[in-house]
């Protein structure tokens, strides 16, 4: 168990030694932008600069919220090698720093070597690890989209460099290149992490993202819970109205559990017509009406699939020690709930009653 715990402590120093490097290379950029909007420019080049300073005090924001979390037990197990991607990150930090020096000792003195400084800071944030940390965004308050702040910066810069080109046509093509980069490298990362169907977490990104609300509601010791959602007799769907029908059933299922439960909780399509959300800080009352106006509200529109309804399965307890240990036996417990369910009809929820 020492041994564990001594691993978990690891991962947590790591994980904030990368946050705080996250951080520190934000910061230096928004130096840069601050000491270039300090200059006589041109009023365009001028406001240009002004922009991003302040897009850069946003995420500078950003890193040190999540750096809190991060300290207060919210631990982010996306890195395989975390230490590979800390040395990743000094480099980053090394070279956005040796800019940062480089624009204190004016070496960068016409518009368009300011540019070619921007381009080198903002390809050190093309780098993977800032994407798949731009994915807890949404436990931070006033950053619920950190990767849409971040398409309007890097189109903010395409558009300048665009206005720029005609006297260096490569400026343009700089721009192009790196909002393709940027396309590039939010897709690969989002590969895998959500279902190409509807939109929601794939088994593999809700363990994802499960694991650092774990590890803060085991610090916290509160009560989670597993929701298993189930589609009824989904095989009629597609045997009677066809594949397009079962997936539009899908999608319709997907959105209308995400309207009805908090933007903390984490929702995953588990298998081809079963759901699963992970609550955090929840009590038995409250869940069971949370399912129960999951389950009447589906199974009282009307859609064009037939009588469509839902079976859920329940199971909480508190987050006392080894979470991974808990969240699986709160699987196991909430299947055993939606069976429950299943055989009692159908069309409602049940919560797991422990002995």
């Amino acid at each position: 168990m020492k041994q564990k715990n001594d691993h978990v402590h690891e991962h947590e120093r790591l994980v904030g030694e990368i946050l705080q490097h996250c951080l520190d290379i934000d910061t230096a950029a928004l130096h840069i932008y601050r000491d270039f909007s300090s200059l006589p420019l041109v009023d365009d080049v001028l406001a240009f600069f002004k922009q991003l300073q302040h897009e850069e005090a946003t995420h500078v924001s950003y890193w040190r919220q999540l750096l809190k979390l991060s300290k207060e037990g919210f631990v982010m197990q996306l890195f395989e090698d975390p230490r590979l991607t800390l040395l990743e990150l000094k480099h980053v930090l090394r070279t956005t720093e040796k800019i940062q020096t480089d624009v204190k000792r004016h070496r960068y003195r016409t518009t368009e070597e300011m540019f070619y400084a921007m381009l080198r800071v903002e390809y050190s944030f093309l780098f993977p690890p800032f994407v798949e940390l731009f994915r807890f965004a949404e436990f931070v308050p006033d950053h619920m989209s950190m990767e849409k702040e971040y398409d309007d910066h890097i189109q903010h810069i395409v558009n300048m460099l665009k206005i720029k080109s005609y006297h260096n046509p490569m400026l343009m093509l700089s721009g192009e290149y790196i909002q393709r980069l940027w396309k590039i490298t939010r897709e690969s990362n989002n590969k895998g992490v959500f279902d190409m169907l509807t939109g929601v977490f794939t088994r593999q990104g809700f363990y994802q993202h499960l694991r650092p609300l774990s590890f803060l509601s085991m610090r916290r010791e509160l009560t989670v819970a597993i929701m298993m959602i189930d589609v009824d007799f989904f095989k009629k769907i597609n045997d009677s109205l066809g594949h397009p029908a079962g997936d539009a059933a899908i999608r319709y299922v997907a959105e209308y559990i995400l309207q009805n439960i908090r933007k903390s909780d984490i929702l995953g399509r588990f298998g081809g017509d079963e759901f699963i959300v992970f609550f955090s800080d929840v009590q038995a009352d409250a869940l069971l009406d949370m399912a129960e106006k999951i389950r009447a509200g589906i199974a009282a529109q009307k859609t064009g699939f037939g009588k469509l309804t839902v079976s859920i399965g329940i199971a909480l307890d508190v987050m006392t020690d080894e979470p991974e240990k808990l969240v699986e036996r709160l699987l196991k417990e909430a299947d055993t709930a939606l069976y429950d369910a299943k055989n009692n009809g159908r069309n409602c929820a049940k919560l797991f009653k422990r002995e």
